[in-house]
């Protein structure tokens, strides 16, 4: 699922910006909006996931977040 954003509409990400170019979104869920990414080192592309504003707050909604950023690590 794509969102038709151009990459001068695409969101810029201050502490993600020296590692990673922001390339187009992929999605998006109730909690987060994912991007896909290249690394500028290496040049791979990565997704990335980034919580919506409204749940940076949200200890339930962080941990789950959490949980699953470690059963993809394991995946790989």
């Amino acid at each position: 699922m794509t969102s038709g954003l151009e990459n001068n509409d695409l969101p810029r990400f201050a502490d993600l910006d020296a590692v990673y170019e922001i390339l187009r979104e992929l999605g998006r869920g109730g909690t987060a909006v994912v991007y896909l990414a290249r690394e500028r080192h290496l040049g791979r592309k990565v997704a990335i996931k980034v919580i919506r504003a409204t749940y940076i707050e949200d200890e339930e909604a962080a941990a789950r977040l959490e949980r699953e950023a470690h059963m993809i690590a394991n995946l790989q």
